[in-house]
């Protein structure tokens, strides 16, 4: 379980860098592509002002790329690392270098959960700005692990709260706790419910309140069949329907 030592402490409080020497841990991670491409008309073979940047292996599982220059980030949120390594290489072609496939080792570790433990004690996490929300981020992340920490000690150490506030969850979180990443995205319209089917009107022939009550026998039994034949013969082809009725008829 953590503690209140995990968090304020020197290497995580004050020292934690974003970037590291491994990369970029969390956001917001600048998005340079488009003047890139600006800049690569002008100086045709020079080489480019602004290289992609690294995004290290140890990242917080949201896409932190930032989109429009304003601190706006995209906010996609991924349960693994291939995934958000394809997201990066399709969505946002030219941000970040492919990671390599190098196992993450003790230090790259250590120095991304410090950088995300601060983030996320500092307010980073909760005040940044998302085009698609992340709620939570992805489930079981860091970053959520470390909110649902700090929010608990924050409840047990009126130190702690004084110094660094009680809630580190983004608003949302606050707002609806069972906000789901990417819900209103997926949201449709709810469709008007279909009007109940109508029997559809008889074809030919009299209404059965139109025919006559059986008051005479087998007379009135006599009349019904022929208008039940009437309406069989307006279905079928003309010679077939003649003969049909002149074999019924008296």
């Amino acid at each position: 379980m953590l503690r209140r030592l995990d968090f304020e402490n020197d290497a995580v409080a004050w020292r934690a860098a974003n970037p590291s020497s491994f990369g970029y841990h969390h956001g917001p991670v600048p998005y340079w592509h488009q003047q890139q491409l600006a800049n690569a008309v002008e100086t045709a073979n020079q080489p480019l002002p602004f290289p992609p940047i690294t995004v290290s292996k140890v990242n917080t599982g949201v896409c932190d790329v930032e989109l429009d220059g304003t601190g706006s980030m995209c906010g996609t949120v991924f349960h693994n690392q291939p995934s958000l390594r394809r997201h990066l290489r399709d969505a946002h072609p030219g941000a970040a270098h492919n990671p390599t496939r190098v196992n993450v080792g003790i230090m790259e570790k250590l120095h991304g959960e410090n950088a995300i433990k601060r983030w996320v004690l500092t307010g980073g996490w909760r005040d940044a700005g998302y085009v698609r929300e992340p709620g939570r981020g992805p489930e079981g992340g860091l970053v959520a692990q470390y909110a649902d920490a700090c929010e608990r000690i924050a409840g047990e150490d009126a130190e702690f709260r004084n110094k660094f506030g009680g809630v580190f969850h983004r608003r949302i979180m606050q707002e609806s706790p069972d906000f789901q990443p990417g819900r209103k995205a997926r949201a449709r319209p709810r469709q008007p419910a279909a009007p109940a089917a109508q029997p559809s009107p008889p074809r030919a022939g009299p209404s059965p309140s139109a025919r006559p009550r059986n008051r005479q026998g087998g007379q009135g039994r006599v009349r019904d069949v022929r208008a039940q034949e009437a309406i069989f013969v307006s279905d079928d082809e003309d010679g077939e329907d003649a003969g049909v009725m002149d074999e019924q008829s008296p």
